[in-house]
């Protein structure tokens, strides 16, 4: 959830990016895919089945295929997402946005990523190319 976004109604941000710190080392290939709740007022989030993925999304979306991130905790250019203004236009766009509005991101990893990095946990690989 990012709070507060401070772009005017029916302007579209030059850029806007989101720096991720990770958690740990990963290796391997993988794609994300952005998206925003297709809202003004975005739900609050609850321990319901299906909370997040019932929710109504933008059109729009944003494919990321991030670098491995080699060393835990790191926080830099390799950590910062391709351009999600798209998104934020799209929200910004709609006629009941207002300044300062919260907007929730959702991020799902693609399933060919899933199941190849599956197949190779499952025959002992590492995912290293």
């Amino acid at each position: 959830k990012i709070i507060s976004i401070p772009v005017p109604r029916g302007v579209s941000p030059l850029s806007a990016k989101l720096i991720f710190t990770a958690s740990e080392a990963s290796t391997g290939n993988v794609t994300l895919t952005f998206w925003a709740e297709y809202s003004t007022v975005p739900l609050d989030f609850t321990t319901n089945y299906f909370d997040l993925s019932s929710r109504l999304r933008t059109a729009t979306f944003v494919n990321w295929s991030p670098p491995s991130w080699k060393v835990a905790s790191a926080f830099g250019s390799d950590q910062t997402t391709v351009d999600l203004s798209p998104i934020i236009s799209e929200i910004s766009a709609l006629s009941t946005y207002y300044i300062g509005i919260d907007m929730i991101f959702f991020v799902q990893r693609s399933w060919e990523d899933f199941e190849n990095n599956y197949r190779l946990a499952q025959s002992g690989g590492n995912g290293d190319n």
